[in-house]
């Protein structure tokens, strides 16, 4: 009876609109579990997940609506990887910016890096 009630009450607002809309939280329904994923790199290209001022990383974040964590520095245990961490609230937000992750690294990967002696001029 009280739900029913509360429903017919009329919703009054009190104060300003936000000016733009506002993203939710994360987990907006109280769920207590966020997705992870966890993704190693090698240390020599991390630089191009991070990008200049760190705006390839904040547009993977942007792009997916997951967090992606990067450490400072190398891996303990293995001082040629970094593992990196994303976490978002879903599955689906992971994955897209794990996605992104491989495909940047994918891209440099196939690039085939020209020896001096190509660019050299011919006797």
């Amino acid at each position: 009876i009280l739900a029913e009630a509360a429903e017919k009450l009329p919703v009054t607002r009190t104060g300003a609109a936000p000016s733009k809309p506002v993203a939710p939280p994360w987990n907006p329904h109280g769920i207590s579990r966020a997705c992870s994923q966890t993704v190693v790199v090698d240390n020599s290209k991390v630089g191009l997940i991070i990008g200049k001022g760190g705006q390839t990383h904040k547009g993977i974040q942007d792009l997916s609506g997951a967090h992606v964590k990067i450490p400072s520095e190398a891996d303990a245990d293995n001082q040629s990887q970094r593992t990196i961490t994303i976490t978002g609230p879903t599955d689906e937000a992971v994955a897209a910016a794990a996605s992104e992750i491989a495909r940047r690294l994918a891209a440099i990967d196939r690039a085939v890096p020209m020896s001096p002696r190509a660019i050299a001029p011919a006797d």
